[in-house]
């Protein structure tokens, strides 16, 4: 079996057909989707995630994306965009936090959450996902788990 996790946004039959096709050859296939009613293939390695809020990061990022593309959003000027990208690491810098931690967003991972969501144009993740979302890396960063490490290891089924 391969090693590759994938994760299918949504839960339209296309999303249905495509997971139960990579289910097959994939190591974990996990829909997320906000309807708790989605009949998920019945492979063992396939796992359903209603607003668990653990992919709300990749769903908005997603929706933005989707709207830059179809035209919907405009992207700023690549100037604007250099002049952030530099404030960002001269703020990154004033902080004592490393380049290599750009991509890094905790701990404001809420706020960049509702960035995310007014830039894709939806309502801001709920209040309760959020609270889900803060017990998880809690329970992540206090168990002992290698950070580094623990998505490859992380087992479903264990929560």
């Amino acid at each position: 079996m391969a090693s590759e996790i994938v994760v299918i946004i949504g839960s339209g039959p296309s999303a249905i057909d495509i997971s139960r096709e990579i289910a097959s050859v994939a190591k974990q296939v996990h829909l997320s989707s906000r309807s708790p009613n989605v009949k998920v293939s019945n492979f063992d390695n396939t796992w359903q995630h209603s607003e668990i809020g653990i992919f709300a990061r990749i769903e908005l990022q997603s929706k933005w994306i989707a709207r830059v593309l179809s035209g919907k959003a405009i992207l700023p000027s690549e100037k604007e965009m250099l002049v952030d990208v530099e404030e960002h690491y001269r703020d990154m810098a004033d902080r004592g936090v490393p380049k290599h931690h750009t991509h890094k967003v905790h701990p404001h991972e809420f706020e960049y959450l509702d960035m995310i969501a007014d830039l894709a144009g939806v309502p801001p993740v709920a209040e309760r996902i959020k609270e889900i979302q803060k017990r998880f890396l809690g329970l992540v960063l206090s168990s002992g788990i290698d950070r580094k490490r623990y998505m490859d290891e992380w087992d479903p089924n264990d929560i």
